[in-house]
């Protein structure tokens, strides 16, 4: 929903049979390519905390050694 003009928005053709038919396959697809790369497994919620916790380790890492490294370069 447009919040200026209470209209709500969508794809153009979205609501004919067409652009359903579209949708339906690019999700289909989009389903076969995660089960083929085994994203849609038993574990998903599980790799799923595990991937947010590396990249938040990472940043987090990344911004300390950063920080050591600026502190390094000063002293000298």
């Amino acid at each position: 929903m447009n919040r200026l003009t209470n209209k709500a928005i969508s794809a153009p053709g979205a609501d004919s049979t067409f652009g359903r038919a579209v949708t339906r396959d690019l999700i289909s697809s989009l389903a076969k390519v995660l089960d083929k790369l085994g994203l849609l497994g038993e574990d998903l919620d599980y790799h799923l905390i595990r991937v947010s916790m590396v990249i938040i380790f990472f940043f987090f890492g990344y911004q300390k050694w950063f920080e050591y490294e600026v502190e390094r370069l000063e002293a000298a």
